[in-house]
Order: C-alpha cells, then structure tokens, then sequence
C-alpha cells in the first residue's frame, strides 16, 4: 500500500491541488477579500514547497541513473581568456580529487616532440595561471604522499620521445614536473614505510595518450591540444575528460593496461639518477 502511494505521490499530489484550486474558485463569490488573500498565500506556499520537493527528486533521480549506468563523465577546458581565476582549470579540478584519494594514484604521461612543459599557452600571463595551478596539483600529491597513513601506492609513468635524452630532466619533462618526481622519491626515502609505494618510472614514448587512475573511482583522461605558434608547434593540456566510475569496471581495464602493458615497458628511476644541482627551491 505505501510503496503504490509513493509510487504514485505526484499524481495524488495533483489531484488535491486541483480539489484545492477549486475550493478558492467557488469561494471567489462566496468570501470576502481577506479570506482569499489568506488562501491565495497559502497555496502558493504550498507551491512553492512543491516545487522544492519535486526538484530533489528530480535530482536524485539523475544521481541514481548514473549510478546505475556506471559511470559519469564531464568534460573540464583550461581557461584562455576571460576570468583570469579560471586559467588552468584543469588542473585545479584534479587537485580537489587527488585530496580526496585514499588509496592509489596511477598517472601515465606523454610527452610528444612538440610539448614544451612551461607552455599552455602562447600568451605569458595565461602560461603563469596554467603553471600556478599545475603546481598545486603536484604539490597536492606530495602531501597526500607525505600525510597518507594508510596503504597508498602513487606511480607515475613518463614517456619521453626517442629524439631526446632518454634521462627524466628538465628539458625533457620541464622543472616543475622534474622537482615533482624527485620530492615524491624523497618522501619514500624519508619515511621508510613498506606501506608507501612511490615508482618514477620512464619509457620511450609508445602511447600518444595521458590518463590518471584514482582509488578506481576516476579515470581522468587528457585532451591534448596543439597550438601554430611563430616559432612552431606546441602542444599543451587543452582539456580533461574526467569520468567517475561508480561501479569501478572501466577504471578496473585501464588499472590492468597500466600494470600488465606499461609498468613492464617502463624502466624505475632512482634519486641517485637525479642531477639536482639547479633544481628549484620552492615552486
């Protein structure tokens, strides 16, 4: 009885509306004015909460069809002009989801001829926006590395082209990832936990696709843009496809590509191999 109820609350919902809309019609000859203002303003409360009422359900409705479906997918553009706070949006939006991982972070990146790692743009003023909030992503999974207590594996893999120094450095993957990577082994030296997996690992560029595996909950996939510049091309993070997986199968396929096809092809990278002379202080 209560489950056809619920089941059918909107139809009934709309029938006492209308039994009531037709009381406040036969009463507009029948009462005086104050009592049809009194009437008039309680159905429109009554409205007013309805409609509140209807769009949580609505909402809800959408949630639970995703959930259903598996996955959810939104598409996030870096910022090039206008609002100078949106500039490099990508990488903040990833920044919110490294914060919330708990478990492992798995980022396969590559690196094309044409990639300058200092350049999302060919305007400086938008170039520094983009590189502000990409360090705030990397230092995000710094202290999530150095916070962490619980099991927690972070693996990231760099292709780096065959036209270049097969070494993670600076020209080849730029300061900033280049003092990332080195902090990350850093924190793994320092706390000495059999619980904390940090791999740096480098390959030969075989793949042309960049994505990140979190908890098995997200598959961030990046979009890959190339801009005609006067000194050439130059190809930058235009975008990220960000897909929530809530029954984890997707996330599961790339998980098992990651492991079974790149960790075999990618060889580990030490501090030892590190050449730290002029690496950044602070960035």
């Amino acid at each position: 009885m209560f489950s056809f109820f619920k089941k059918n609350l909107q139809d009934a919902i709309i029938f006492v509306l209308g039994i009531v809309f037709a009381i406040v019609v036969s009463q507009f000859f029948q009462t005086n004015i104050e009592f049809l203002s009194v009437t008039f303003y309680a159905i429109l409360i009554i409205l007013l909460l309805l409609i509140v009422f209807f769009t949580q359900q609505t909402s809800q409705q959408i949630h639970q069809m995703a959930i259903s479906s598996g996955t959810r997918v939104r598409y996030v553009g870096n910022k090039w002009q206008g609002d100078e706070t949106r500039k490099g949006e990508v990488f903040f939006e990833v920044q919110k989801i490294i914060e919330e991982a708990e478990s492992e972070i798995l980022v396969a990146g590559h690196n094309d001829p044409y990639f300058d790692p200092n350049a999302y743009s060919c305007n400086k003023t938008n170039t520094d926006q983009a590189q502000e909030k990409r360090v705030m992503y990397l230092k995000a999974i710094e202290q999530k590395l150095e916070n962490t207590q619980a099991p927690f594996e972070y693996t990231r893999i760099i292709q780096i082209p065959y036209d270049s120094d097969f070494q993670i450095s600076e020209e080849t993957v730029g300061p900033v990832e280049f003092a990332h990577c080195h902090r990350s082994l850093e924190i793994k030296n320092k706390k000495k936990s059999d619980e904390l997996v940090v791999n740096i690992m480098k390959m030969r560029t075989e793949r042309t696709m960049t994505f990140l595996i979190i908890d098995r909950k997200y598959l961030i996939v990046a979009d890959t843009g190339i801009k005609h510049t006067n000194v050439g091309k130059v190809s930058y993070v235009a975008g990220v496809f960000i897909i929530e997986d809530f029954k984890g199968s997707l996330t599961l396929g790339f998980q098992r590509y990651f492991k079974s096809h790149l960790v075999p092809s990618a060889q580990p990278v030490f501090l030892k191999d590190f050449v730290v002379d002029n690496l950044p202080s602070s960035l």
